[in-house]
């Protein structure tokens, strides 16, 4: 009986204990410190930090002295609740909105309003922020802050955005104690250029085509006082665009019978396309292979050692034509599949065998086998280490849309008759 009322009192002991420890970990969160705010054209944005055990903020604003009475605000109002980020932009605030509490809520409640302790006010961003060359390097300006005591400068290269949305920097600090209003930047190597490719051939020469990389620089400067650092904004961002001065075209030949070289190319201003060359004085029927890297007087998008190494990963291949006379290639046989993407937007690719004789290959895209088909691009032989992927096909709806497609093979003494259709549902 002694025994049995003993297992009986314990038991009653743990669960009180785990009752008691129930109760201690549901219970209302702690106010969420570090609450700023600062203004965003005509808008206010707020940002706090996290506050543990929370799951929404409540965020009031009115006059000094706000506090909940009976859990309601009193010289106070509520302005939102059920805010699930750490950050929330009030887009019309009034005149006379200068104060702002937030408070941390769960099941078992919200914290206090530290009445003495509302949201501290940021310094304003500045105004005026330009960007210009400045010989080799880019000089940034900008008005002063009467808060300020330093600035912040960020950069992204090609990208627009900089902010995460609660004033957290997405992109590079180039400066976080800058003094005065204004800094200068060396800008890096232009954006790489991509989707190099053979255009065209002769016996002596191909053709080498590229998409120009993105040369465009994004700054921001955010001023720091003693409350921290204005909001980033990045529709206040500044852009320039720092043009490629030149290229150097990598070329390797295929079996290794001549040098490597590295070709500089300058653009003249009146070529029709500063973004193609033509490279003269190649042996007959010989394939090479090409990369293409932009520079300017800081550098290049990629130097000598990588693109020797990389240079038949995604380079562009070439096979000139033969010197003599030829005959048109045969047709080759055609295959395709649909690539399924999760979420949508299906894909298709359609491959083929290479055909002795041709230096290039005619692919042709139609709706369906009954329609007309419309030339979908140029693919230059030799075909290893070059693939051709359709573009997304995607209806109204987003589904696939249906594709058929055929291939020529080609040289310079015509082309083949067209393959067999495959059509990809």
């Amino acid at each position: 009986m002694s025994s049995a009322w003993s297992r009986a009192a314990a038991l009653s002991g743990v669960i009180l204990v785990l009752a008691m420890v129930a109760c201690e970990t549901l219970t209302a969160p702690d106010t969420p410190a570090n609450q700023r705010y600062g203004y965003v054209g005509s808008s206010i944005l707020l940002h706090w930090g996290y506050s543990d055990g929370a799951e929404s903020y409540t965020i009031y604003h009115g006059g000094p002295g706000c506090h909940l009475s009976a859990g309601q605000p009193v010289s106070c109002t509520e302005l939102v609740s059920d805010v699930w980020d750490i950050s929330y932009t009030h887009d019309s605030p009034g005149a006379d909105d200068r104060d702002y509490w937030i408070v941390a809520c769960n099941e078992r409640g919200c914290s206090e309003i530290d009445t003495a302790n509302p949201a501290r006010r940021l310094p304003g961003a500045p105004d005026n922020v330009r960007v210009v060359q400045d010989g080799l390097s880019l000089k940034l300006t900008w008005d002063p802050v009467r808060e300020a005591t330093r600035y912040k400068v960020y950069h992204n290269d090609g990208r627009a955005f900089c902010s995460s949305g609660d004033g957290t920097p997405y992109c590079s600090e180039l400066d976080g104690s800058v003094a005065g209003t204004s800094y200068a930047v060396d800008p890096p190597a232009p954006g790489a250029p991509y989707g190099y490719k053979v255009v065209g051939r002769t016996s002596e020469a191909l053709t080498v085509d590229w998409g120009e990389g993105d040369n465009s620089h994004y700054f921001w400067v955010r001023a720091c006082g003693d409350t921290g650092c204005s909001p980033i904004v990045d529709e206040l961002a500044v852009s320039l665009e720092v043009p490629t001065r030149f290229y150097k075209i990598y070329r390797i030949p295929k079996d290794g019978t001549e040098k490597d070289e590295v070709i500089e190319y300058t653009p003249e201003d009146f070529s029709p396309d500063p973004s193609r060359y033509v490279d003269r004085g190649l042996r007959p029927n010989a394939v090479y292979y090409y990369r293409v890297a932009a520079c300017n007087d800081n550098g290049c998008s990629i130097d000598d050692d990588l693109a020797r190494r990389r240079v038949a990963e995604g380079a562009a291949a070439g096979l000139t034509e033969s010197d003599g006379p030829v005959d048109a290639p045969s047709a080759p046989a055609l295959q395709g599949k649909k690539i399924e993407i999760s979420g949508g937007g299906d894909n298709a690719t359609v491959t083929w065998d290479s055909m002795e004789g041709a230096t290039y290959y005619e692919l042709w895209k139609g709706s369906d086998p009954s329609r007309t088909f419309e030339l979908a691009g140029e693919i230059s032989a030799p075909l290893e280490f070059q693939s051709y992927a359709t573009p997304v096909n995607r209806a109204f709806f987003g589904e696939y849309s249906v594709t058929s497609w055929k291939v020529k093979a080609c040289n310079k003494a015509g082309c083949s008759p067209f393959s067999n259709v495959v059509t990809i549902r």
